[in-house]
Protein backbone atom coordinates (compact mmCIF):
# COMPACT_ATOMS: atom_id res chain seq x y z
CA UNK A 1 0.00 0.00 0.00
CA UNK A 2 1.25 3.47 -0.82
CA UNK A 3 1.46 6.24 1.74
CA UNK A 4 -1.95 7.34 3.06
CA UNK A 5 -2.94 10.74 1.76
CA UNK A 6 -5.58 13.00 3.30
CA UNK A 7 -6.70 15.86 1.08
CA UNK A 8 -8.37 19.19 1.83
CA UNK A 9 -11.84 17.65 1.96
CA UNK A 10 -10.88 14.98 4.49
CA UNK A 11 -10.54 12.33 1.79
CA UNK A 12 -8.36 9.35 2.67
CA UNK A 13 -6.80 8.00 -0.52
CA UNK A 14 -5.16 4.58 -0.54
CA UNK A 15 -3.25 2.98 -3.41
CA UNK A 16 -3.46 -0.77 -2.92
CA UNK A 17 -1.77 -3.30 -5.19
CA UNK A 18 -3.39 -6.62 -6.04
CA UNK A 19 -0.87 -8.56 -3.95
CA UNK A 20 -1.05 -6.20 -0.97
CA UNK A 21 -1.40 -7.93 2.41
CA UNK A 22 -3.66 -5.12 3.66
CA UNK A 23 -6.69 -7.29 4.41
CA UNK A 24 -8.31 -6.71 7.81
CA UNK A 25 -10.57 -9.24 9.53
CA UNK A 26 -13.98 -7.71 10.20
CA UNK A 27 -15.61 -10.85 11.61
CA UNK A 28 -15.00 -14.60 11.32
CA UNK A 29 -14.97 -15.43 7.60
CA UNK A 30 -15.09 -11.75 6.53
CA UNK A 31 -12.02 -9.78 5.47
CA UNK A 32 -11.95 -6.28 4.04
CA UNK A 33 -9.73 -3.68 2.42
CA UNK A 34 -10.73 -0.06 2.88
CA UNK A 35 -10.22 1.66 -0.46
CA UNK A 36 -11.42 5.21 0.27
CA UNK A 37 -13.13 7.35 2.88
CA UNK A 38 -14.46 10.89 2.62
CA UNK A 39 -15.33 13.07 5.59
CA UNK A 40 -17.09 15.70 3.43
CA UNK A 41 -19.62 13.27 1.91
CA UNK A 42 -19.57 10.42 4.45
CA UNK A 43 -18.76 8.02 1.63
CA UNK A 44 -16.59 4.93 2.10
CA UNK A 45 -15.50 2.21 -0.30
CA UNK A 46 -14.49 -1.31 0.72
CA UNK A 47 -13.46 -4.52 -1.00
CA UNK A 48 -14.84 -7.52 0.93
CA UNK A 49 -13.54 -11.10 0.76
CA UNK A 50 -15.95 -13.56 2.40
CA UNK A 51 -15.68 -17.32 2.92
CA UNK A 52 -18.45 -19.65 1.76
CA UNK A 53 -20.87 -20.50 4.56
CA UNK A 54 -20.41 -17.15 6.34
CA UNK A 55 -23.42 -15.17 7.53
CA UNK A 56 -23.11 -11.41 8.03
CA UNK A 57 -25.17 -9.81 10.80
CA UNK A 58 -28.52 -8.09 10.23
CA UNK A 59 -28.06 -4.37 9.63
CA UNK A 60 -29.66 -1.05 8.70
CA UNK A 61 -28.49 1.39 6.03
CA UNK A 62 -28.61 5.09 6.89
CA UNK A 63 -27.44 6.02 3.43
CA UNK A 64 -27.31 4.60 -0.07
CA UNK A 65 -25.19 1.60 -1.04
CA UNK A 66 -23.73 0.18 -4.26
CA UNK A 67 -22.49 -3.42 -4.46
CA UNK A 68 -20.75 -5.24 -7.30
CA UNK A 69 -19.94 -8.96 -7.01
CA UNK A 70 -16.56 -9.65 -8.60
CA UNK A 71 -16.87 -13.38 -7.93
CA UNK A 72 -19.05 -15.62 -5.81
CA UNK A 73 -22.66 -15.61 -4.63
CA UNK A 74 -24.49 -13.91 -1.77
CA UNK A 75 -28.10 -13.71 -0.61
CA UNK A 76 -29.23 -10.60 1.25
CA UNK A 77 -32.53 -10.31 3.11
CA UNK A 78 -33.34 -13.99 2.67
CA UNK A 79 -32.43 -14.01 -1.01
CA UNK A 80 -34.58 -13.30 -4.07
CA UNK A 81 -37.01 -16.12 -3.24
CA UNK A 82 -37.91 -14.36 0.06
CA UNK A 83 -38.15 -10.77 -1.13
CA UNK A 84 -34.44 -10.02 -0.75
CA UNK A 85 -31.66 -10.12 -3.30
CA UNK A 86 -29.39 -12.88 -4.57
CA UNK A 87 -26.26 -11.63 -6.28
CA UNK A 88 -23.76 -13.69 -8.27
CA UNK A 89 -20.55 -12.99 -10.20
CA UNK A 90 -21.00 -9.86 -12.31
CA UNK A 91 -24.18 -8.66 -10.56
CA UNK A 92 -24.59 -5.06 -9.38
CA UNK A 93 -27.20 -3.59 -7.06
CA UNK A 94 -28.02 -0.13 -5.74
CA UNK A 95 -29.91 0.38 -2.50
CA UNK A 96 -31.32 3.87 -1.90
CA UNK A 97 -31.24 5.49 1.52
CA UNK A 98 -34.17 3.67 3.06
CA UNK A 99 -33.36 3.26 6.76
CA UNK A 100 -34.83 -0.24 6.76
CA UNK A 101 -33.66 -3.39 8.42
CA UNK A 102 -31.90 -6.02 6.32
CA UNK A 103 -31.87 -9.56 7.60
CA UNK A 104 -28.61 -11.46 7.65
CA UNK A 105 -26.64 -11.86 4.43
CA UNK A 106 -25.53 -15.39 3.61
CA UNK A 107 -22.58 -16.24 1.36
CA UNK A 108 -23.12 -19.51 -0.52
CA UNK A 109 -19.68 -19.36 -2.20
CA UNK A 110 -16.35 -17.69 -1.51
CA UNK A 111 -17.23 -14.14 -2.51
CA UNK A 112 -15.28 -11.02 -3.46
CA UNK A 113 -17.37 -7.86 -3.77
CA UNK A 114 -16.90 -4.14 -4.06
CA UNK A 115 -19.04 -1.99 -1.78
CA UNK A 116 -19.65 1.77 -1.70
CA UNK A 117 -21.71 3.32 1.09
CA UNK A 118 -22.75 6.90 1.74
CA UNK A 119 -23.43 7.47 5.42
CA UNK A 120 -23.45 5.09 8.36
CA UNK A 121 -24.39 1.41 8.50
CA UNK A 122 -25.68 -0.01 11.80
CA UNK A 123 -25.19 -3.67 12.74
CA UNK A 124 -27.94 -5.16 14.87
CA UNK A 125 -27.81 -7.66 17.72
CA UNK A 126 -30.23 -10.57 18.30
CA UNK A 127 -32.76 -8.22 19.94
CA UNK A 128 -32.69 -5.91 16.90
CA UNK A 129 -30.81 -3.19 18.77
CA UNK A 130 -27.81 -1.39 17.29
CA UNK A 131 -24.63 -3.15 18.39
CA UNK A 132 -22.10 -1.21 16.29
CA UNK A 133 -21.84 1.47 13.62
CA UNK A 134 -19.68 1.55 10.50
CA UNK A 135 -19.10 4.92 8.85
CA UNK A 136 -16.35 6.84 7.03
CA UNK A 137 -14.53 7.56 10.29
CA UNK A 138 -14.57 3.94 11.49
CA UNK A 139 -13.36 2.83 8.06
CA UNK A 140 -10.57 5.42 8.13
CA UNK A 141 -9.43 4.03 11.49
CA UNK A 142 -9.41 0.50 10.09
CA UNK A 143 -7.44 1.64 7.04
CA UNK A 144 -4.88 3.30 9.26
CA UNK A 145 -4.40 0.07 11.20
CA UNK A 146 -6.72 0.75 14.12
Amino acid sequence: MAENEIGDQGVLILDIGAESPDWRQLAPGIEMRVLRTCQATGTWAVLYRVEAGTTAAPHMHFGSADSYVIKGRMSAGGGAENGGKTLSTGDYTYEPNNNRRHDATYFEEDTLFLYFHKGPLAYLDEAGEISSIADWNVMRGIAEGG
